[in-house]
């Protein structure tokens, strides 16, 4: 989503927020007049850092600050209060187990009654089911699963 700067105000505005604010009718296009007359900047978004999911959240800054140029609308690390780690580690668990789910379910043919389980089959299902004891869980690395044979 393309970001803005009022050159007035500093506040950052999206294409939409302009678009419903705007007493002209304005191309798909946006060139270098059209941001003239509506009297803002295009803002560069910098790409997300990389933090520790775990305990960290990323916040996308409300200004833009000027760099070589051009706007550039940054990120904030912040460390995430206990209630927000709590609550991110159930999604986390909620969400290894799901996408578990889904690997067995790709399998789940071999469990049935009339079909023979090759011995790999049944060692790449039993590790799936036992994802939730690994020592990385929640917080598991592509790595960390177990290989489909």
């Amino acid at each position: 989503m393309s970001i803005y700067r009022d050159r007035t105000t500093g506040e950052l505005k999206n294409r939409l927020q302009l678009k419903k604010e705007a007493t002209m009718s304005l191309p798909s296009q946006w060139s270098d007049s059209v941001l003239d007359a509506l009297n803002v900047d295009f803002v560069v978004q910098k790409e997300i850092p990389n933090y520790d999911s775990a305990l960290q959240k990323v916040e996308l800054d409300t200004t833009a600050t000027q760099v070589n140029g051009e706007w550039v609308q940054d990120w904030t690390i912040l460390t995430m209060t206990d209630e927000e780690q709590a609550e991110h580690d159930v999604q986390s668990r909620a969400a290894v187990r799901q996408h578990r789910d889904a690997l067995l379910q790709q399998t789940d043919f071999y469990a049935l009654s009339d079909v023979t389980t090759p011995a790999e089959i049944a060692v790449y299902r039993q590790a799936l089911r036992d994802i939730t004891t690994h020592a990385n869980f929640p917080n598991l690395a592509e790595a960390d699963w177990p290989v489909k044979p």
